[in-house]
């Protein structure tokens, strides 16, 4: 075995949760990466099978709040084949296909030449009046599902936890979530 067949590898992920009419910054920060189902799926993909990103789902139970007000964050669910977000509430079809053409629901790639590594890019908008009308929503954890048999059932792939986020009904909060790739250390 030489050097160069054992390349190391390195996979990170950035979350970044706003308003896009507004600017305003909820949340930026590096989310956790679950690496048994993450390396599942892109087996799956490159052996030209399923596995590829097809869902972000929104939930809260990510945290608690103790006697005197004190936000307890749990740990995120990055281990375990079945694993998944404690609460999940809600999710959005990022997988551009035949029933989602939506441009503010998507998949995008990024590579900067000469360089070793790799984006994904997947943007999620919980709209105006979603998910409920008239009414506030709140999530504190979000995660990537693979693509599973029905909506909803794929794996987790990653998984972040943060400060509960409240949307009321009338503004739109958009989730850019980037998986970077990274070859050779």
């Amino acid at each position: 075995m030489t050097l160069n067949d054992n390349v190391g590898s390195c996979i990170e992920g950035f979350v970044k949760i706003w308003c896009p009419k507004t600017g305003k910054i909820f949340l930026n920060k590096r989310n956790a990466i679950h690496a048994e189902n993450l390396s599942q799926s892109i087996t799956q993909c490159i052996s030209n099978n399923s596995g590829y990103i097809s869902e972000m789902h929104f939930g809260n139970g990510g945290t608690t709040t103790d006697a005197i007000g004190n936000i307890i964050y749990r740990n995120t669910n990055t281990s375990g084949s079945g694993s998944d977000l404690y609460a999940p509430t809600h999710y959005k079809v990022v997988e551009q296909n035949e029933n989602n053409n939506d441009v503010n629901n998507k998949i995008e790639f990024s590579h900067t030449a000469d360089t070793n590594y790799s984006d994904i890019i997947i943007t999620a908008t919980i709209a105006i009046n979603e998910p409920v009308v008239n009414e506030s929503y709140s999530f504190d954890e979000l995660g990537l599902k693979s693509k599973g048999d029905s909506q909803g059932t794929g794996l987790l792939l990653s998984h972040v936890i943060f400060h509960p986020i409240t949307k009321n009904s009338t503004n739109e909060v958009q989730v850019v979530y980037t998986i970077r790739f990274r070859i050779g250390l």
